[in-house]
Formats: structure tokens, sequence, C-alpha cells
């Protein structure tokens, strides 16, 4: 493939995940609005479970290949680097930790406390979806050219 022909398959790939990122963002959004006292770290846990399923997913859309099963994605951590890897999960699990508090806490302040658990929940979807995104996309365009 020549150097276009790379450039216009990850851009279409990009437009691809966008939608799929948006869709997401949306539903977990929507989905963390929903009041539920006492289960929030528990919804939490979902949440985080469907940020990994979108990674997943835009991963194999670029490469064709499951994540779990890639000899490639070695080479991405690799490239990541472990202590990166590895402090950044750490980071999301306190910051889940402290979410599913913080929106046990909202859940006395109605309409507004569901608002405010939506909205953050949507952006940091976001967030990390078109984070992933772009080191993928790079990843992809750096590999093929």
């Amino acid at each position: 493939m020549t150097r276009t022909e790379v450039v216009n398959y990850a851009d279409q790939k990009w437009n691809e995940c966008t939608f799929h990122i948006i869709g997401l963002s949306l539903g977990t959004g929507l989905g963390s609005a929903l009041p539920t006292p006492l289960i929030e770290i528990p919804k939490q846990i979902a949440i985080s479970v469907s940020d990994l399923a979108m990674c997943f997913y835009i991963y194999k859309n670029y490469f064709g290949e499951d994540i779990k099963t890639s000899k490639q994605f070695s080479k991405l951590l690799e490239r990541a680097g472990l202590v990166t890897v590895v402090g950044g999960g750490l980071v999301y699990v306190g910051y889940k930790a402290a979410r599913g508090l913080l929106d046990e806490c909202a859940n006395l302040v109605p309409i507004l406390g569901q608002i405010f658990s939506g909205v953050v929940t949507f952006t940091e979807t976001m967030a990390i979806g078109f984070l992933w995104l772009h080191f993928v996309h790079k990843i992809y365009l750096n590999e093929k050219s």
C-alpha cells in the first residue's frame, strides 16, 4: 500500500471508531446518571469493563486481530512502557473507586447529582476512548508507512 492509501485507510478506521466511542460514551453517561444507591462502586466496575471493551474494539478495528492473543500488543505495551501501563492502571482503579464514592454522595442530591454523574462519566469515557484511539492510530501509521 502507498502512504496515501495507508492514511486513507487509517482515517476511515478513525471515523468508525469515533462513532463507536461517542455511542458508548452516551450509553455509559446515561447508565451512570441512573440513581443506584449503595451499588455505585459495582456500577463503576461495569463501566470500567465497558471502557476496556471499547479499547479492545479500537485495537481490533485497526489491526484486525484480537488484542488478547496478539503478539503485536506485546510490542505496543513495550512502546508504552510497563511502568506507564501499570501506573496508569493503578490510577484508573483508584479513580473509579473514588468516583463510586462520589456518586454515592451525588445520589443524595436528586437530579443535579444524577446530571453530574452522567456528564462526568460521559466525559471520562470519551477521553479514554480518544486517547487510546490516538495512540493506536499513531502506532498503526508508523508501522504501515
